[in-house]
């Protein structure tokens, strides 16, 4: 018997043996990648649910949420993206919502073009 440990993956057979699993991106990269599919630049007065901080957290519920707060952070310090208040659909207040900055917006596209082509990022 062997003491190799084995991911739910290869347990449940969806993985053959031996083959490595594929490499999630860093959450950092997975936030900016999630904020760009969900922006609306300029062409609705609303925001999205899903850039609220409860939108973020539901998108990514798998991880811890003090480690999605502390992603959440550096990434507004490294200036990649910024907190506003905003309407958003389906409330009749404004709430904080997360933007991609100029910054952001560009790094998040350069690592969606990166995926897309199969580079390693």
């Amino acid at each position: 018997m062997t003491d190799r440990s084995v991911s739910p993956e290869e347990d449940a057979g969806t993985v053959p043996p031996g083959v490595p699993l594929p490499v999630p991106p860093p959450l950092e990269d997975q936030v900016l990648l999630h904020l760009l599919a969900h922006h609306a630049y300029g062409t609705r007065f609303e925001a999205d649910k899903s850039t609220t901080e409860i939108g973020l957290q539901r998108a990514f519920a798998q991880h811890e949420g003090s480690v999605l707060k502390h992603v959440v952070v550096s990434l507004e310090a490294a200036h990649l993206i910024a907190r506003r208040s905003q309407y958003v659909v389906g409330y009749s207040e404004p709430k904080t919502v997360y933007v991609l900055t100029p910054l952001g917006r560009q790094r998040a596209i350069g690592l969606l073009t990166s995926e897309s082509c199969g580079e390693e990022v």
